[in-house]
């Protein structure tokens, strides 16, 4: 009967496995790299019509001597400060106005920090989409 040499068998199992071990995860990876390729979840468009103010060749109003106050005492003259051009006219908040607009920054922020970490990061994907399809452009947003 011949003799088994012990140590010949375990260093073959040893680099067996470790070859075994490196084929499994280089396998692994290939398919978490290949779902990732394929099942890539695809990121939603924000469309938002570009202002008329904000599109080339636009030509506002030049205001003769301009401020900030409007025709009257409820509104709030928005315009260029190198051109003088009146941008918009908004109306001025109220206290109520004012206070309307916490609660529902309030109420929004708790919705927010319900929101997973994964929800989060496609609202942050959306925002860096939209910024980087629309960066430079006087194209609609």
């Amino acid at each position: 009967m011949e003799s088994i040499n012990l140590p010949l068998v375990h260093s073959f199992f040893r680099e067996y496995v470790s070859v075994s071990a490196a084929v499994v995860f280089a396998l692994v990876v290939g398919l978490v790299l290949l779902k990732q390729t394929i099942f890539k979840p695809s990121i939603p468009s924000i469309h938002i019509p570009l202002p008329v103010q904000a599109q080339p060749k636009w030509k506002g109003q030049v205001l003769q001597n301009p401020t900030i106050t409007g025709p009257d005492t409820t509104s709030i003259q928005c315009y260029c400060p190198a051109t003088g051009q009146l941008i918009d006219t908004v109306k001025a908040a109220t206290k109520q106005d004012v206070d309307i607009a916490i609660q529902k920054a309030k109420t929004a922020q708790l919705k927010w920090c319900r929101t997973s970490f994964k929800e989060r990061a496609i609202v942050l994907q959306v925002l860096l989409k939209f910024i980087l399809e629309h960066q430079g452009s006087g194209n609609s947003i």
